[in-house]
């Protein structure tokens, strides 16, 4: 058994840091995370029901298209930033902004910490609609999912299965 004596840092969410630098650079990521969810609708709570009623096609989030060009846009930064500029990313980021092709690298940016929260809501949402959907299968099958139900604009109770 190794016992050991360690001095941490810990970031305002609880996450663990070995310098201050590294816990206050999470710090100031998971604001800049923050400021763009603020831009966006929140996800719907689960529903009285098993399971998550949205994850499952249950109605649609509409964001306003210009706010979330912007949202889009801030996230854009934030991953520039975590590759340092690289030509290729730049590359994949562009053709992500102005064709809304998520590809394996730009996923992989994001993929842990704060900002998979994000990728998954772009992921899951259609461009052209600013319909954001419970997962990709649905942003892909729109047509599954009743276009009546807007989550974000009325409030609708879930029909209990009988």
């Amino acid at each position: 058994m190794r016992v050991e004596d360690r001095k941490v840092y810990i970031a305002d969410d609880g996450k663990e840091f070995d310098t201050p630098e590294e816990a206050i650079n999470h710090d100031v990521l998971c604001c800049r995370v923050q400021d763009i969810k603020a831009l966006l609708p929140a996800l719907p709570k689960k529903m009285q029901h098993t399971g998550c009623a949205f994850a499952n096609g249950y109605g649609y989030l509409q964001h306003d298209l210009a706010t979330l060009r912007k949202a889009k846009e801030m996230f854009a930064e934030l991953l520039k930033e975590k590759a340092g500029n690289n030509k290729e990313v730049m590359i994949y980021l562009k053709d992500w902004l102005e064709r809304d092709i998520v590809t394996n690298y730009i996923y992989s940016l994001a993929s842990d910490g704060p900002l998979y929260e994000i990728i998954e809501v772009f992921m899951n949402t259609a461009i052209d609609t600013g319909r954001q959907y419970g997962q990709v299968y649905y942003r892909n099958h729109p047509a599954e999912v009743d276009p009546n139900i807007q989550l974000n604009k009325t409030i609708v109770k879930y029909k209990e299965e009988i």
